[in-house]
């Protein structure tokens, strides 16, 4: 099965608001269909991302304390990540539900011009949702998602119809909340086998 581009994307994005495929959103003489893509490219990506929370896109690193930073109500303060699109969990190694994670808050500083995590939790790791462009990373259920949020933002200046947009804006919504259940359930099993083939080892 051929891996997803760019282009074959769109076009499942423009086949959803009834348009004509295109070929490049780059070079000369493009029809309407290509310039809209490319505008809408970026900003469809990003709001998948956010919205579906794919695996593939998915890290987990040790979050560094911020150095000056001093949090009210809370006892941490750490750096936001740089490549960080959207944090999904807070949590320490003597977590006994990792998937539950700590309450901790997104605080942003005008004067330093940063985004800061403050919550109770010490040691803490971060999990979260990073900027993915390689299109050959996107599985079946993402593509969907990134058709689907595509039409949403094509169809008012391709199409002019609101009621349209509205309707692939939802279709966007649950097909990101069922890539978001998929990789829920792949984690799931992955952490099942793990405990199992730890406890054969042992």
């Amino acid at each position: 099965m051929p891996r997803p581009s760019q282009i074959s994307i769109i076009n499942g994005g423009l086949d959803k608001i009834s348009q004509k495929p295109i070929v490049a959103i780059t070079g000369t003489s493009l029809p309407p269909q290509a310039l809209v893509a490319a505008r809408a490219w970026d900003p469809a990506l990003r709001a998948s991302l956010r919205e579906a929370a794919p695996g593939f896109a998915t890290a987990v690193v040790a979050l560094a304390l911020h150095a000056t930073y001093v949090p009210l109500h809370w006892s941490y303060a750490y750096k936001y990540p740089a490549n960080c699109l959207n944090m999904l969990l807070v949590y320490n190694e003597g977590e006994t539900d990792p998937a539950r994670g700590q309450p901790f808050r997104e605080i942003y500083t005008p004067d330093t011009n940063e985004r800061i995590i403050v919550t109770n939790c010490d040691l803490a790791y971060g999990e979260y949702v990073y900027l993915v462009s390689d299109t050959t990373l996107f599985d079946p259920s993402f593509v969907k998602v990134m058709e689907y949020r595509l039409a949403a933002e094509m169809a008012m200046p391709l199409v002019g119809d609101q009621k349209l947009a509205d309707d692939m804006d939802e279709k966007f919504k649950v097909a990101a909340s069922e890539c978001d259940r998929y990789n829920a359930g792949e984690q799931q099993q992955s952490a099942v086998q793990s405990s199992a083939f730890v406890k054969a080892r042992g």
